[in-house]
């Protein structure tokens, strides 16, 4: 027993010292993105990631991403080396704290609104998720703003711009990356791990080569660097991979999107690089990739559940074939009991009418033999 709960505690630990490194360097990379030094990014997937962390590792997890996101934000986040020691490390572990506490949340909320840990696998669990998405978004918006709003390195009159700006980002991370972790955990049994066959890798190869062709040629200057409108392309080659493919596939291809997107735009390419900032041009980019990525999901939730309901059927269907089966073989050897009750009756029956027909001539012969032993009178 001692030795179950040693080892335990021991996954335990490496569960939370591999977050905390992970989140360490991630966030570290995240805030090289935020705009003029600041900690706020409109790019954020690592509130789905620490999300789906949460969801597949247990609160080991939550306290690694506490440690990492507080030891980031102390070393990386600009303002917080002129404070004094203690309230760099209170504003910190502010700020860690939002981070750990939404990807709790967000797992409470997911765990107890979800019939399964993948968001996709029907309709009810895809707009579930798309409708909480949002709101698990407002914890690090809320505590992470005002952490910087009580140390005074975010002014009051930029209070809700960057909590807006946070909440954007933090939900995109959640709808574009805590999918795709949560659909390729190994967890999930929903989706059997085939082998690559050279069908399904032509499929893949073309998806992704289909996804990277419409989001140039709708982001790209063509002709002499005009600008066309022709954002609505990435849809389509999303939409395909959905219908031709399972969660995993749908999952990486929104993340892929996003990815080519946001570096489309940070290049200057596409429309949301006509915005004054880049920050908002990247906020827009985010808005577009979730409704690109939502649309998809929705399909492939639909999909999955009409697939359910098919294999459903189907397997009614054969255990309705199996039950007739079983019946009819039923009724045949109730037959056979049946006929072999009805000739043994037959043969009683003949038996009973041999033996009344002994019985009849032996009462003749009783009779006769009567008559001849009575005198004769003279």
């Amino acid at each position: 027993m001692e030795s179950a709960q040693a080892g335990v505690a021991a996954r335990q630990a490496v569960i939370a010292a591999a977050a905390a490194a992970a989140y360490y360097f991630l966030l570290r990379i995240g805030l090289e993105f935020a705009p003029a030094g600041a900690v706020l990014c409109p790019v954020w997937p690592l509130a789905g990631a620490a999300l789906a962390a949460v969801s597949g590792l247990g609160p080991a997890a939550a306290f690694g991403i506490f440690l990492g996101a507080m030891l980031a934000c102390w070393h990386g986040v600009p303002g917080l080396s002129t404070l004094a020691g203690p309230a760099a490390l209170t504003a910190s572990a502010a700020l860690a704290s939002g981070a750990a506490l939404q990807a709790v949340a967000g797992a409470w909320f997911l765990g107890g609104t979800l019939a399964r840990p993948d968001p996709l696998n029907c309709s009810r669990n895809a707009v579930r998720f798309a409708l909480l998405a949002p709101v698990i978004a407002l914890v690090e918006a809320t505590c992470g703003a005002g952490a910087l709003l009580a140390t005074g390195l975010l002014p009051e009159e930029q209070f809700f711009a960057a909590w807006l700006g946070w909440w954007a980002g933090d939900t995109g991370g959640i709808v574009l990356a805590a999918p795709f972790f949560l659909a390729w955990s190994p967890r999930l049994t929903d989706e059997i791990s085939a082998p690559m066959s050279p069908r399904r890798a032509g499929d893949a190869l073309l998806g992704l080569a289909a996804l990277a062709a419409s989001v140039w040629a709708g982001f790209a200057p063509l002709g002499g660097g005009l600008r066309h409108p022709l954002t609505f392309l990435p849809f389509a080659a999303l939409l395909w991979i959905a219908l031709h493919r399972g969660s995993r596939a749908v999952t990486a291809g929104a993340a892929a999107l996003a990815a080519l997107v946001h570096w489309s735009t940070i290049r200057g390419y596409g429309p949301f690089a006509l915005e004054p900032t880049v920050n908002a041009a990247l906020l827009l980019g985010t808005a577009y990739c979730v409704v690109a990525a939502v649309t998809a999901y929705l399909l492939r939730a639909a999909l999955a559940e009409r697939r359910g309901e098919g294999e459903r059927v189907e397997a009614a269907r054969d255990a309705l074939e199996l039950r007739l089966a079983e019946l009819d073989e039923d009724l045949y050897a109730a037959n056979a009991r049946l006929r072999d009750a009805a000739v043994a009756r037959r043969s009683d029956a003949r038996r009973v009418r041999r033996y009344r027909r002994v019985l009849a001539e032996a009462a003749r012969r009783r009779r006769a033999g009567r008559r001849e032993k009575e005198p004769v009178l003279l």
